[in-house]
């Protein structure tokens, strides 16, 4: 549990990388499904957060399962949630979008955790547009992104709001890039380090596409520092390759 709600999210991914490794072993050799429908979970987290996709992928897919034979609906909407991030961050958005939508109609169909809720809707919203659906409305985003509750949550709601923002209209450029910028002040006040380093990996995108080279030059440089603060490896190496493009 320290893990998945402290360690990772403060940005010390070793330090949650053991911890959940550890879980996992244990659960693993206690054979309780309980213990592994959360041990698979908070490791595949663990992996996600390391940048190990497949990895991440794996350990989470093997999670549903056990959370199905539990039934326990949070667990997994947390793991669909993941899986969905990992999917996006792998290019898989046919994929990305299946376990969004089964997690929100999770959450709907048991009336629980609105700002994973919230959250979800928000990358189920920028997977769409991914996709190439033209027709995504921006106002149910908004209102998303305005009823967050969860401090942890603030950076990421506005790093998503920001990236639909910049893959829907050209001409929202502008607004989308003064969210990243509070997107930024959000991370920075909560310590939630991973998610800075996000977006400010978000932040280069941005100004690549804007043609302001050198500006996406230092946000990408600056993500890769905090990446490796946080001991993102594999997020490291996907920026630094980002870089070396630019």
């Amino acid at each position: 549990m320290g893990a998945f709600w402290v360690y990772n999210w403060q940005g010390k991914i070793n330090l949650g990388f053991k911890e959940t490794s550890e879980a996992l072993q244990i659960a693993e050799e206690s054979g309780d499904i309980y213990s592994k429908a959360y041990s698979y979970t908070f490791h595949g987290y663990s992996c996600y957060c390391k940048g190990y996709f497949r990895e991440a992928e794996e350990y989470l897919v093997k999670g549903i399962n056990f959370g199905e034979r539990i039934n326990d609906p949070a667990i997994l909407c947390v793991i669909y949630f993941w899986l969905g991030e990992t999917y996006i961050n792998m290019g898989k958005h046919v994929q990305a979008r299946e376990v969004l939508e089964r997690g929100i109609s999770l959450l709907e169909q048991h009336r629980i955790l609105p700002s994973w809720l919230n959250l979800g809707r928000l990358a189920l919203a920028l997977v769409k547009i991914l996709s190439g659906d033209v027709d995504v409305e921006l106002e149910p985003s908004y209102r998303c992104q305005a009823a967050n509750k969860m401090k942890m949550f603030e950076g990421h709601m506005r790093r998503y709001l920001s990236a639909i923002l910049l893959n829907v209209d050209v001409k929202r450029l502008s607004e989308s890039e003064d969210l990243i910028k509070k997107a930024i002040e959000d991370d920075s006040r909560n310590g939630t380090r991973f998610s800075l380093a996000q977006d400010f990996a978000h932040y280069g995108e941005l100004c690549k596409r804007k043609g302001d080279l050198p500006m996406a030059k230092e946000k990408l440089s600056k993500a890769i520092e905090i990446f490796k603060e946080c001991g993102a490896d594999g997020w490291v190496k996907r920026s630094e390759e980002e870089l070396a493009r630019i």
